[in-house]
């Protein structure tokens, strides 16, 4: 297999058409080529604090824990059994923009169930 280079890794994000940089402290979003300075912090007026926190907070049944912790992420598992054991998470930029992605009015699970809707219809 030929080294990656400064040439070839952009054609790793060849399909890519939304990109996020997520840490505890700071999420942001672009589209591929964006220059650094041009991200964007994503926010969603209509979610609320109460909301994201719920959503961060939610425990996992064991059917999910099992299907999200098997074969190479099986070794995962007691870490983040250790923090669902820690108490409530406080809510960060992640949750945030995690949240208004994809579970907010916005959001693509929202787009997803509108397109579903539209096509049995």
């Amino acid at each position: 297999m030929p080294r990656p280079t400064a040439r070839t890794i952009p054609q790793l994000f060849h399909f890519a058409q939304l990109l996020m940089l997520v840490s505890r402290t700071e999420a942001l979003y672009a589209t591929f080529g964006t220059a650094r300075k041009f991200w964007q912090s994503w926010r969603d007026d209509e979610d609320s604090e109460n909301d994201i926190a719920l959503a961060a907070n939610r425990l996992l049944a064991p059917a999910e824990k099992d299907a999200i912790f098997s074969g190479a992420f099986d070794s995962a598992r007691r870490f983040f059994d250790d923090v669902q054991n820690g108490g409530e998470r406080a809510v960060t930029e992640q949750h945030r923009l995690l949240y208004a992605s994809w579970m907010g009015r916005g959001g693509m699970l929202q787009k997803i169930s509108a397109c579903q809707t539209t096509s049995r219809s």
